[in-house]
């Protein structure tokens, strides 16, 4: 027997939209997330490009790889999950081209800022060992302020952090390079 779930949630600022379809077999629930919408005064509209897997069961949860794309900008981000009884998990996220001025950063009015954000995390934990990775960068990036009436402007051409942890031990890195060649740290 086919299954459809419809979830609609909504603030003053902020709406979700879920449709998925499926069914019962097995004491598991297989289906999919037909829509994913969110339209946020905070982050603009995004929407699934195409459907995703799901399964539930009493112990676990599997998530296949499940997109939204920005409605205004080119803006993709990607999540899949597995979570497994006993506190076994799997996370994957890749964010391409999000722009740097849709976070809500909290800046000064006068401020703005440019450049997008690309990363890809993944994250492993298997018992209670937690093994993962994650690249985080931006690429043309600058902010841009009026600090008494002048217009004071710092760009650069990429900046990113690379970390990694193994067997629950981190370790990272951090990369910035000023836009025009000037120099990296």
């Amino acid at each position: 027997e086919q299954h459809r779930l419809a979830l609609f949630a909504a603030s003053g600022t902020a709406e979700l939209t879920i449709g998925a379809v499926g069914g019962l077999a097995e004491s598991r629930w297989f289906g999919e997330i037909a829509e994913f919408d969110i339209d946020s005064e905070l982050f603009g509209s995004w929407a699934s490009d195409v459907s995703s897997t799901l399964a539930l069961s009493a112990d676990s949860l599997e998530l296949g790889e499940l997109c939204v794309v920005s409605a205004s900008t080119d803006g993709r981000v990607c999540a899949g999950a597995t979570l497994v009884g006993g506190g076994d998990a799997e996370l994957q996220i890749d964010i391409d081209a999000l722009p740097v001025a849709a976070l809500p950063l909290g800046l000064p009015e006068t401020t703005r800022t440019s450049g997008n954000i690309d990363s890809r995390i993944e994250l492993s934990i298997n018992g209670n060992i937690v093994n993962g990775s994650a690249s985080i960068g931006i690429r043309d990036g600058g902010l841009s302020s009026l600090i008494d009436g002048e217009e004071l402007t710092v760009s650069f051409a990429d900046a990113g952090v690379e970390a990694a942890i193994v067997d629950n031990r981190g370790e990272a890195t951090a990369r910035f390079e000023l836009d025009g060649g000037g120099g990296s740290a």
